[in-house]
C-alpha cells in the first residue's frame, strides 16, 4: 500500500510541476499583454498589425466569387420587392422531387433556386450569377443554363402532378459574363431588368396560392 501510494505521489508532484510551469508561462503572456497595453508605442503597433489584418480579411471577401454572388442576389431581392400586389417572391428555395424523375438523359432529385417568382402571369426560375469573363470563359464551373433549365423542369414537374398548367420560365440574371448559351432555352437578363420583364408578361389566370400550395412555399 505505501507502495502505491509514493507511486501516485510522484505522478501528483510532477502533474503539480507541469501546472506551475505553464501557469508561470501564462502569467508571463499576461504580464507582456499588460505591459504592451501600457506602452504607447506597442500598443499602436498592435493596433495597427490587427486593423491591417482585418483590412486584408476583408479585401479577401470582397474579392471572392462568393461575395460577388451575394451581392448580386441582394440586388436580385430589391429589384423584385416593387412587384405588383399579388406576386410572391421566395428566395434561397429548395425543392425535392420526391421520385426519380429525368432531364436530358440526367436524373433529378433535387433542386436549388436562387429566387422563384408567382405571378397571375407564370412561374418563374431565377438563376442569379455575377461571374467575371475570365471564370465564365474558363469551363470551370457548372452550366448555370443547364441548372436553371433543370430547376424549372423539377417545378413544372411538381405543378402537373399537382394538376396544374402553369407557363413556368427559366431565367438567367446576370451583371456579369456567361458562357456560351448554346441551345438552352433560357432567358438571360441583366439585374436591373428583371421586374421589367416579369411584369411585361400578359398571360393571367394563374392561382398563386394554388401553386405555392403545390411547391410546398
Amino acid at each position: 500500500k505505501a507502495k502505491r501510494l509514493y507511486s501516485q505521489l510522484s505522478k501528483s508532484e510532477s502533474q503539480l510541476a507541469r501546472l506551475c510551469l505553464e501557469t508561470r508561462g501564462r502569467a508571463r503572456q499576461h504580464e507582456l499583454s499588460v505591459r504592451g497595453l501600457l506602452d504607447r508605442d506597442t500598443r499602436g503597433q498592435a493596433l495597427q498589425e490587427e486593423i491591417n489584418r482585418q483590412l486584408q480579411g476583408m479585401k479577401g471577401i470582397i474579392a471572392s466569387k462568393a461575395f460577388a454572388g451575394a451581392v448580386a442576389e441582394a440586388a436580385v431581392i430589391n429589384e423584385l420587392r416593387s412587384l405588383p400586389f399579388g406576386c410572391s417572391v421566395f428566395n434561397d428555395v429548395r425543392l425535392k422531387a420526391g421520385r426519380y424523375i429525368h432531364f436530358g438523359g440526367n436524373p433529378i432529385m433535387s433542386a436549388q433556386i436562387d429566387t422563384l417568382v408567382i405571378t397571375p402571369a407564370g412561374v418563374f426560375v431565377v438563376e442569379v450569377k455575377n461571374w467575371s469573363r475570365g471564370f465564365a470563359q474558363s469551363g470551370e464551373g457548372f452550366s448555370p443554363f443547364e441548372q436553371v433549365e433543370r430547376a424549372s423542369y423539377l417545378v413544372l414537374d411538381l405543378l402537373r402532378r399537382a394538376g396544374f398548367r402553369v407557363q413556368t420560365q427559366s431565367i438567367i440574371a446576370t451583371n456579369g459574363s456567361l458562357p456560351a448559351k448554346g441551345d438552352h432555352k433560357v432567358t438571360v437578363v441583366p439585374i436591373r431588368r428583371i421586374r421589367q420583364y416579369i411584369e411585361n408578361d400578359n398571360a393571367a389566370g394563374v392561382d398563386v396560392y394554388g401553386v405555392r400550395a403545390a411547391l410546398g412555399l
